[in-house]
């Protein structure tokens, strides 16, 4: 299986979209970077375990019917990463990868934070001011499937990155 440890904040919405919504907070998730995300998950088939401190008081089922407005990204939410208290985003993802129980293959960390310790090389890094951008998005699948599929994969997808 392909996972995809994924944040919110500063991946699914940005300040640029916020400026385009008139300054209203970065209260949600942001169509276009959620069409993105989408186009990912067609390519890679990976699924999607919730890193973000979105998920902190909020339930699995939450997360897959209220949080998203894709029905593919909200059927990819499998689960959430445990929250350790140390604010240390790669000792939880490491911790779900030991205790989870699922077959991992290959995993993409997908953050604009970069507290990962010893999985920084997992790391797609967006930008808060941009959000996840097509470059990201192809970095990511990249990482999942590798270089000559990955280039076959999106280049019959037509996105350009």
């Amino acid at each position: 299986m392909k996972v995809i440890f994924l944040d919110i904040d500063g991946v699914l919405n940005s300040f640029s979209g916020l400026v385009k919504r008139g300054g209203q907070g970065l209260i949600g998730v942001f169509h276009e970077h959620e069409e993105i995300l989408d186009w990912v998950l067609r390519l890679t088939g990976a699924k999607i375990v919730i890193s973000s401190s979105w998920r902190k008081g909020k339930t699995l089922k939450e997360f897959q019917f209220k949080t998203f407005t894709y029905r593919s990204i909200c059927k990819a939410v499998i689960d959430m990463t445990p929250s350790l208290g140390t604010g240390i985003r790669g000792d939880e993802i490491k911790l779900w990868l030991d205790k989870s129980g699922y077959s991992v293959e290959e995993f993409v960390i997908l953050d604009d934070d970069s507290d990962m310790s010893s999985l920084m090389d997992h790391l797609v890094k967006t930008k808060n001011d941009h959000g996840l951008t097509y470059t990201e998005g192809l970095k990511v699948v990249e990482k999942l499937i590798g270089g000559e599929k990955a280039f076959q994969l999106v280049f019959n997808s037509g996105k350009v990155a």
